[in-house]
């Protein structure tokens, strides 16, 4: 089978089966072993003075400057994200034009790469980063990734500079 023949909307009937699969499994998971994972469909206790609604906890966030400043580290933290994706699919649209199915494969075979160079990261790397230079250097290996590669790909705006981008940032998103 050619992927010539595929389209990448083809696939969208195929996922929703899959979603549909996993959500039946976990069912049946929940249903044949309820005594084992009885502790699992719990959430967590609240403690006394926890916050019992959104509004509640606003307002906790809004008189803790630590709190505050961590929001603000996430928001941005997520915002820096949300533009290195579409700036790479912009990078990568650019450079196969029309060819929806050539750039349906391209996602597919990065991602895969890519969630396989992170497994080997997480198992082999991760660790000895950790020990060697503990927490403080080793977090600090994130964003010194993602600004270097940011500024090459200002420099080149090429599908290998943008790749080199997500790459990185798929690498250390959930290693470190």
């Amino acid at each position: 089978l050619h992927h010539e023949h595929l389209r990448p909307q083809s696939f969208l009937l195929a996922i929703a089966v899959l979603l549909a699969v996993c959500a039946l499994l976990v069912k049946l998971l929940f249903r044949t072993s309820r005594q084992r994972l009885v502790g699992v469909s719990e959430g967590p206790a609240a403690g006394h003075g926890s916050p019992e609604g959104f509004g509640q906890s606003l307002k906790l966030i809004g008189e803790s400057r630590y709190l505050r400043l961590l929001a603000g580290l996430t928001a941005i933290g997520c915002l820096a994200t949300w533009i290195m994706k579409y700036q790479f699919t912009l990078i990568a649209k650019a450079a196969y034009g029309s060819n929806a199915v050539g750039l349906a494969a391209f996602f597919g075979r990065f991602n895969g790469y890519m969630g396989l160079a992170a497994l080997v990261f997480q198992l082999a790397l991760t660790g000895p980063l950790l020990r060697t230079f503990g927490i403080r250097i080793t977090l600090l290996i994130v964003p010194l990734a993602l600004m270097s590669t940011s500024v090459g790909v200002m420099v080149a705006p090429t599908l290998l500079m943008g790749s080199i981008l997500r790459g990185s940032h798929y690498l250390v998103r959930f290693s470190l």
